[in-house]
């Protein structure tokens, strides 16, 4: 009988400390809108997304909750949810500029280059001055092998925006796909001028100075990029590379080693 009792007072308090929470609990679409946006901004991907899906419960025609919803999606890798977000974001709010651009990343990032060219040139339609538009459209022409576009699409973005450093590293690596390596390693230095933490830049210039057979410059990036991302297992991969080219067997397996290390 007494256990019965602790049951039954266990679970008053339960339900009290249910209705206590609920209580707490934003009761507007807008104020779980600026929950999600706070979230967002806390990097808390997750909890954002249980924010914004209450937000579009209370209110399905929130754009922005959609947006937001599908950049949390993008950040967890999932891909056809974010695709659905910035679909309805669109639909809801068809001149939207971002979402065309975040759905067109989207379809990059899965090898669907026509589907993400036409979102980026319809955000172009809508903002002629998008500096992401047009480096991303470039990079998607890259992709398919479509130079004149690429080349041209890049050369826009740095014309609207000189300090876009993102379009400094596509158009390092057009340069570099097409063996010419002294333009690519130009750009891959002006993007890191802008930003010296730029790993990716490293990384990139490393590989066009591997190329061109300036191992030692080659070497110098890597370690650079290893010391920005110290589990990314590529650059130590880069790096030993680099080192056989130079004949340093010894430094290239150590490396190697590194490698399988981070890879398991």
């Amino acid at each position: 009988m007494t256990s019965v009792r602790r049951s039954r007072g266990f679970l008053a308090a339960a339900l009290l400390l249910s209705v206590a929470l609920s209580c707490g609990r934003p009761k507007s679409a807008q104020e779980n809108l600026k929950l999600g946006v706070a979230s967002v901004e806390r990097g808390d991907h997750a909890r954002a997304i249980v924010y914004l899906t209450d937000a579009l419960r209370l209110d399905p025609t929130l754009a922005r909750a959609h947006l937001l919803r599908g950049n949390c999606y993008i950040e967890k890798a999932d891909l056809s949810r974010a695709v659905f977000d910035f679909t309805e974001a669109i639909r809801l709010e068809p001149d939207l500029v971002e979402a065309y651009i975040r759905r067109g990343d989207c379809y990059a990032e899965q090898g669907e280059h026509d589907l993400a060219i036409a979102d980026y040139t319809e955000a172009i339609r809508l903002d002629p001055q998008s500096v992401q538009a047009y480096n991303n459209r470039g990079a998607s022409y890259d992709a398919k092998g479509e130079a004149d576009k690429a080349l041209a699409d890049l050369n826009e973005a740095l014309k609207l925006d000189p300090k876009y450093k993102e379009a400094y590293r596509n158009r390092g690596a057009y340069y570099d796909r097409r063996g010419e390596y002294p333009k690519a390693v130009a750009d891959y230095t002006a993007a890191l001028k802008l930003d010296p933490r730029y790993r990716q830049a490293y990384t990139n210039r490393g590989v066009a100075y591997a190329k061109n057979g300036k191992y030692q410059n080659a070497i110098a990036d890597f370690t650079e990029a290893i010391a920005l991302s110290p589990d990314e297992p590529i650059n130590y991969l880069n790096r030993a590379k680099a080192y056989r080219a130079l004949g340093n067997r010894s430094l290239a397996a150590d490396d190697e080693q590194k490698a399988r290390a981070l890879k398991r």
